[in-house]
């Protein structure tokens, strides 16, 4: 049996079985791929609470949210952990001495990935709306009904890489190949949310609950991604994240 898992070189993923001991999850959010609908879809269904704690210092800013169960009947697993360190890379933490190899293989690890044509249309919407980005990237990003310009932005500016920080600069704009793991990781097509979605609950052994619309950007307002889109940037797009292309589209 295969659960539409993408992974390298064709192989697809098994779904897990009932012989099968449920894992703590980690989940590896990919910068504007549901991430914060599924993080709320999880905790719901495990009935779970968010406990979030922090490290600080002038070099890294990791976030361990952990959730546990509200009450000590929860039906959940009171062993089960979920776990996201939001968008910082994982290969970071590992070599930060944060975590270990161990800590990730030992997890059901996963992710979402989104056309990314459509991935970069919703950061843009996203990146207007936070200050500190616009402050930065005033030419294009406060003016942004000029999406030519952004795109511009991310062809010809150096992006920091993903690392040991939530976001630095424009390090949301990666590939998302960058967030991958390891060929363990389970990726999910977001496109295929309504198949996708029952597997992982099937996977890591929780009760199937909606799943919620949380953190989505000028709904109301935007058009279908490919009416932002000139021929010229739609190749940049095409040569920026061929990789990702080629690899889950």
């Amino acid at each position: 049996k295969q659960c539409g898992v993408i992974s390298d070189r064709e192989h697809s993923t098994p779904c897990m079985t009932l012989e099968d001991e449920p894992r703590d999850v980690l989940f590896v959010p990919i910068p504007r791929t549901a991430s914060t609908s599924t993080a709320e879809a999880i905790r719901m269904s495990l009935k779970m609470y968010t406990r979030q704690t922090g490290i600080h210092d002038k070099r890294y800013q990791l976030l361990n949210a952990r959730t546990r169960p509200t009450h000590p009947k929860c039906p959940a697993e009171s062993g089960r952990k979920f776990i996201c360190f939001g968008h910082i890379g994982i290969s970071s933490l590992v070599q930060a001495g944060v975590i270990t190899d161990e800590f990730v293989s030992s997890r059901y690890v996963f992710s979402f990935v989104r056309n990314p044509w459509d991935r970069i249309v919703s950061l843009w919407f996203s990146l207007r709306k936070w200050p500190r980005y616009t402050r930065r990237y005033n030419q294009s990003l406060r003016a942004s009904r000029i999406f030519d310009e952004f795109i511009r932005i991310l062809d010809s500016e150096e992006i920091p890489p993903v690392g040991p920080y939530d976001s630095l600069g424009l390090s949301l704009a990666n590939p998302q190949t960058e967030w991958i793991v390891n060929d363990s990781h389970r990726v999910f097509r977001l496109e295929d949310l309504s198949v996708a979605w029952p597997v992982i609950c099937g996977d890591i052994g929780i009760p199937l609950v909606k799943f919620p619309r949380r953190n989505v950007i000028d709904v109301g307002s935007r058009k279908p991604y490919r009416e932002y889109y000139t021929e010229s940037t739609r190749r940049i797009v095409s040569r920026k994240y061929a990789e990702e292309i080629e690899r889950f589209n």
